[in-house]
């Protein structure tokens, strides 16, 4: 029974790091398909409690696409009821800065920023806050987008203090872009040179390192498809044995019938012709009596 749970466990987990690998290759079908896979396994299992966790990750991978948005936000208000029962509330933060993503992409401002906010009210109160940085880069550009430039420093200064300190080159090379376009929009456009040319140069770093990492998650998805496709071989293979032992055993049995048949009709008939044979004996031996008894009669008349 544990050693059930245990496979269903990392099943859980494995299907759930794939959907990872897949979104950051932007291939969203096959994410989806094992985010779906985690949670039907996760769902079957109430007491390994992960449910919300796959929500944020569906929920997180399609609110920036604009066709998308709305499943975004489903996908995210299952998390937050689902975070009740799991007692994950850390999660609450993510999944509303989800939602607001989702706004975002279809430029409804009003329920981003409200959205947004919620989160960052929340993310805020942690120890370690993930991806409160990329909040802080969604907020600076929501108010580049509304021409508010001071308020675009804030949030881009905030999210690339806090890159520099956990070493985020990616939320650095981010930041710098906001503050390069906000420094425009100020008429600063020597600082805005200065911030955009550090976002370019960090942000080819950024990609030669994606490249890298993107090679080893196509060895990992490689590899499961292989470790998959034996699988699938050493299941098939197994099954044809089953059909076979099964049809043997069939034939076995089939034979085993015909024989005891077979056995059974000779005995009858050897049976029912010594019975014949026997009556035959008695007829002819009641014949031969009565030919002597006959001959008798007639040999008292004669004297």
């Amino acid at each position: 029974m544990n050693e059930s749970r245990n496979d269903s466990m990392r099943l859980i987990y494995g299907y759930n790091v794939l959907g990872n690998i897949y979104s950051r290759l932007d291939d969203f079908e096959n994410a989806e398909a094992y985010y779906l896979k985690a949670l039907g396994l996760n769902r079957a299992l109430p007491e390994y409690r992960q449910e919300s966790v796959i929500l944020n990750n569906l929920s997180a991978m399609f609110c920036n696409l604009l066709d998308k948005s709305d499943i975004a936000v489903d996908y995210a208000n299952e998390g937050l009821k689902a975070i009740e029962t799991d007692d994950m509330h850390d999660l609450r933060g993510y999944l509303l800065a989800n939602i607001g993503g989702a706004y975002d992409a279809v430029k409804n401002q009003n329920e981003a920023f409200r959205y947004y906010h919620s989160a960052r009210e929340l993310l805020e109160k942690e120890k370690a806050p993930i991806n409160l940085d990329e909040l802080y880069i969604s907020l600076a550009n929501l108010h580049l987008i509304l021409n508010n430039p001071d308020s675009t420093y804030y949030y881009a200064g905030k999210a690339k203090k806090m890159a520099n300190k956990f070493g985020s080159t990616e939320i650095q090379s981010r930041a710098l872009m906001s503050l390069s376009k906000a420094d425009s929009i100020q008429g600063d456009y020597r600082s805005a040179l200065i911030n955009y040319q550090r976002s370019i140069a960090l942000r080819d770093s950024v990609w030669n390192l994606q490249n890298k990492n993107r090679i080893a998650e196509l060895k990992i998805i490689y590899e499961t498809d292989i470790k998959t496709a034996e699988n699938q071989l050493l299941s098939e293979q197994n099954q044809l044995k089953t059909r076979i032992i099964r049809n043997q055993r069939h034939l076995i049995y089939a034979i085993s019938l015909i024989v005891a048949l077979i056995i059974f009709f000779s005995f009858r008939e050897y049976t029912v012709k010594r019975k014949i044979l026997a009556q035959k004996k008695e007829i002819a031996k009641k014949n031969e009596q009565l030919t002597d008894l006959n001959r008798t009669k007639d040999l008292s008349l004669i004297h």
